[in-house]
């Protein structure tokens, strides 16, 4: 049994002579590597060139994400029951197809029931057969989509000989991942930890940069430290932060080997990779935002959202500022914040914020944010507070 798979080849070819295709042994069409001068665009001409590479040959920081995504939806479309190598793609685990097992019709009862069942089995033998098929396939479409450069380091690991002679597109995946984000060139784990760390903390969203590509690649971040067995946000505070917000009367009491500790331990690392999230969004959009999410829990409202995605839909909905603010070019960082005039197309809409306002150390301010303690137009602890001489 073989893949169903697109029989297109994209570009269409008129002299008969050339044969630029051929099929692998799964029986998925492919193309030879390409050689001499270019990019490389890969075997499958359907993936309009999205590949993986290694780092320093990637044109897109978020490469590894683009390109698995746009497998995702190639095997979805092509290959019977794409929908589980989509889903083994994205997930990168297997599908459970224990809890898929046919059950005996509710609806039904009798020779009906039975006869229901036993179509119902026969579809689902013959979706396991094909999922084992679709893998093996799958294998090679993503091989054949790393370069020739990625290849090598491949397959110079000892990980390569654990996968490679059983066709797994997961572990294939998660090795590419490892390899084209380097996470193999430090050996000595501390620095390795420390590397990552670095980068999760150091990383800001572009102006370049859509808002969701600096999700793609903050994940990534966060997925290299995994990777190492770094958890980000291990904390007590944190975590009696987190049981404090849930009510827990007990809070205080919280130490590393208490039960709540685990109970409360991925609230409190989500809470803190969504500040992070957050704090790295680009400023010339959204640093108003995070300043008032600050001035409004000095009042007492907490509005700071718990996780990334929530994080992610409050920075999506958010209006943000018109072309004729532009961000401040002088000097390196890309996130000093600009004056500009005033966005009137939304004087009525309380999430619009032009920022036009210094503080005493010259840091931008927006015009709406109001002191807790002075109701001044600066933030809690500037030095030009009253309250604070």
């Amino acid at each position: 049994m073989t893949a169903q798979v697109d029989s297109k080849p994209g570009a269409q070819h008129t002299d008969p002579s050339k044969k630029p295709w051929n099929k692998s042994r799964t029986g998925v069409p492919t193309t030879k590597h390409q050689s001499g001068k270019g990019a490389f665009k890969g075997a499958i001409a359907a993936l309009n060139g999205n590949v993986f590479e290694v780092h320093n040959e990637a044109s897109k920081a978020n490469q590894y994400q683009k390109t698995k995504q746009a497998i995702a939806a190639y095997a979805n479309r092509t290959m019977k029951n794409g929908q589980d190598m989509r889903y083994i793609i994205e997930n990168l685990k297997e599908v459970d197809f224990d809890s898929l097992v046919p059950v005996e019709s509710t609806t039904a009862t009798g020779k009906v029931a039975e006869l229901m069942l036993q179509q119902e089995v026969t579809i689902f033998m013959k979706r396991k057969d094909q999922y084992d098929t679709n893998k093996n396939s799958l294998y090679t479409i993503i091989w054949d989509q790393c370069s020739k450069a990625l290849q090598a380091k491949l397959q110079g690991t000892p990980e390569y000989g654990n996968y490679a002679p059983l066709s797994c597109p997961i572990e294939l995946l998660k090795h590419i991942k490892q390899v084209s984000l380097k996470f193999e060139n430090v050996t000595y784990k501390p620095a390795a930890v420390q590397d990552a760390q670095v980068a999760l903390f150091s990383f800001y969203q572009t102006k370049q940069d859509s808002l969701h590509q600096y999700y793609l690649k903050f994940k990534d971040l966060v997925d290299a430290l995994e990777h190492y067995g770094a958890e980000v946000g291990v904390n007590l505070s944190l975590v009696k932060h987190t049981a404090e917000i849930n009510g827990d009367k007990y809070a205080d009491d919280i130490d590393y080997d208490h039960p709540s500790f685990k109970l409360y331990l991925p609230a409190a690392k989500e809470r803190f990779l969504a500040l992070r999230f957050l704090r790295g969004a680009d400023r010339a959009k959204y640093g108003d935002l995070v300043i008032e999410l600050d001035n409004d829990f000095a009042k007492g409202s907490d509005h700071y959202p718990a996780t990334v995605a929530a994080a992610y839909t409050l920075l999506n909905r958010r209006k943000v500022k018109k072309a004729n603010e532009r961000l401040n070019t002088n000097g390196n960082n890309p996130h000093k914040l600009t004056g500009g005039p005033k966005d009137k197309s939304g004087d009525d809409d309380e999430d619009v914020h032009g920022v036009v306002f210094v503080n005493k150390n010259g840091n931008p301010i927006g015009n709406k944010v109001s002191c807790y303690a002075c109701g001044g137009n600066h933030y809690k602890g500037d030095p030009a507070c009253p309250k604070l001489n």
